[in-house]
């Protein structure tokens, strides 16, 4: 798949196929992401491959939990919230979880770690993957570092949920180009 098909074709997956990620396609996407640009080419990132579906549902809950308290807080009505919630915490079913995660000593760890986020994504889908990122407010990120084993002076870019897709949603529209370019000012 070249690069534009696969920018075409890459879509936010949330459901997937209970079927392991062949660890040489795991690989091969990982790799990929360490290929992408950082600030001062410090590559602020390291990866922890959860495949312990215990593990998996604890950090799936915990997003739900985090995500409720969120959105209770914003006012969003209970039901909408649960349903919202709960489709991020379904979203780790099947998958392979990937914690990206940054040094904070390093410059700009965490804005770094969006070139590699994309880079991943687009790897995964070249790969006949999918893959949607969770994230997690740095205040919030306690219990998932002790969950996870992280060491002081690192924080949580995103947890990477990559699976083999079940479902792939339809392409949504698009802005046209001439809807939002601009040249010199807005």
């Amino acid at each position: 798949m070249d690069i534009y098909e696969a920018i075409r074709a890459r879509r936010n997956v949330h459901k997937f196929k209970k079927q392991d990620v062949p660890q040489g396609k795991l690989k091969k996407i990982l790799e990929a992401g360490l290929q992408s640009s950082s600030a001062m080419n410090q590559q602020p990132w390291e990866f922890i491959v959860v495949t312990d579906q215990d593990l998996i549902r604890k950090l799936a809950q915990y997003k739900y939990d985090h995500n409720m308290q969120g959105l209770i807080a914003s006012k969003v009505p209970r039901g909408e919230a649960e349903q919202m919630a709960g489709g991020q915490k379904d979203a780790f079913t099947n998958s392979v979880a990937v914690a990206l995660i940054c040094s904070k000593e390093k410059r700009l760890p965490i804005e770094s770690s969006w070139s590699c986020i994309a880079t991943i994504w687009l790897a995964a889908c070249a790969e006949g993957l999918g893959m949607s990122p969770a994230y997690f407010a740095l205040p919030a990120q306690g219990p998932l570092k002790e969950m996870l084993g992280i060491p002081d002076g690192y924080d949580i870019a995103a947890i990477l949920r990559l699976g083999v897709p079940d479902v792939i949603p339809e392409a949504k529209p698009r802005k046209s180009l001439d809807e939002c370019l601009h040249y010199n000012r807005f």
